[in-house]
């Protein structure tokens, strides 16, 4: 399932530019929404990656997809492995980021080996410059205060997020310009 149209997130491609610039100079964006990629039509647009990849359905049917999580911060006192549904149900999408640039760290994915072969990752972290960010299609946002999975997760999240928060922000990295042009934002 790819990104279908939404509208145009408040700020566009200006918000994006100064969030990136953010990011670069060593800060942590965790997105919890994939609508805030969305420029109309251009599903993934405001994806920060050379390869934004689309973000593709999964089977989840009878014959259904492996979710996974790896032991990381952003899961600490979860359960990881294959993911337990009694756990995860609520949280797990029917879609995962396929296609894209290679992450610093998947986290946690999908795999679906029953009819056909598909792969994808629901969390991962990317790096930019001095800093990265955090993108997530797990349904975290949409289950807080009612699945304690996302309850912990986010709280897992922030607390990844901040765990540099104390440094100050780099210089902005002098091929800046560069990775702009790069990832489609020049």
């Amino acid at each position: 399932m790819e990104l279908g149209p939404v509208p145009p997130q408040p700020g566009g491609s200006n918000a994006f530019h100064d969030l990136i610039e953010r990011i670069a100079r060593g800060s942590t964006v965790v997105f919890l929404s994939l609508d805030v990629f969305a420029n109309g039509d251009q599903g993934p647009a405001f994806v920060p990656l050379a390869k934004k990849g689309p973000l593709s359905g999964m089977n989840s049917w009878f014959y259904h997809k492996d979710e996974w999580a790896k032991p990381h911060p952003i899961f600490e006192g979860l359960p990881t492995g294959i993911l337990d549904y009694a756990s995860y149900r609520q949280i797990i999408p029917d879609s995962a980021w396929t296609g894209q640039d290679a992450p610093a760290e998947a986290v946690c994915g999908a795999n679906d080996a029953s009819i056909h072969y598909a792969s994808g990752l629901m969390l991962s972290v990317h790096e930019l410059g001095a800093g990265r960010f955090v993108l997530n299609s797990l349904r975290i946002r949409e289950h807080l205060g009612t699945d304690p999975a996302a309850d912990r997760l986010l709280a897992n999240l922030i607390r990844y997020a901040a765990k540099d928060g104390r440094q100050p922000l780099a210089d902005r990295p002098i091929d800046f310009d560069a990775q702009l042009q790069a990832i489609g934002f020049r």
